[in-house]
């Protein structure tokens, strides 16, 4: 399900939702798939951000990226920018598959007033990472592990007193949720699988 061809396929029907927002309030991720396709089973790249004491996402995991600044062509420019500081990754050596729909920021169940877009790249194995001082960790999760209902889990949060749901990375304290577990409902959505409800 996950060659190249399929994937792109389900793109070429999809027509993202892009929110209107002020440049100054957009920001952009990448969502990666890492390794050759034929396996049908890739890797998706995640990082642990650093903890800052200002910084309410600091230890979140999430997708590599950031806010789009005016030295940026655009979004996509955003993300390939931000991916290229934050982990040391060309995304002009893959291939560009598409974009997701938009996303509002949150922080707990609030909005905040960021719009976030996503766009998909396949790369090839990539062999070695840079992170810089914003990164933590660098984590490839196998989307067979993504896709496997063992790993869902409920995360809560200070700034809610809602629970959300999941992916729990090594079975620990390290969660993908929130913002970036949206964005891997969307992809997967789009490629026929779903994952649970946010």
């Amino acid at each position: 399900m996950f060659e190249l061809e399929n994937i792109q396929s389900a793109f070429s029907g999809h027509e993202p939702i892009v929110l209107r927002a002020p440049k100054e309030r957009r920001a952009s991720v990448a969502l990666i798939l890492n390794g050759d396709l034929p396996t049908g089973d890739p890797s998706i790249i995640f990082i642990e951000r650093a903890f800052h004491s200002d910084d309410p996402w600091s230890g979140h995991m999430a997708l590599p990226g950031g806010r789009f600044e005016m030295q940026d062509r655009n979004l996509l420019g955003t993300a390939r920018r931000e991916t290229r500081e934050e982990i040391g990754v060309d995304l002009s050596s893959g291939t560009f598959l598409g974009r997701l729909d938009d996303l509002q920021g949150k922080r707990g169940s609030k909005s905040t007033d960021i719009v976030i877009a996503c766009f998909v790249f396949q790369m090839p194995q990539i062999a070695s990472f840079v992170p810089n001082r914003e990164v933590a960790d660098i984590v490839n999760l196998q989307v067979s592990r993504i896709l496997d209902p063992a790993t869902y889990t409920i995360a809560s949060t200070a700034a809610s007193d809602r629970a959300f749901p999941g992916i729990s990375i090594d079975g620990g304290d390290r969660i993908i949720w929130g913002l970036t577990y949206r964005f891997l409902r969307l992809f997967f959505s789009l490629m026929g699988y779903d994952l649970p409800p946010d």
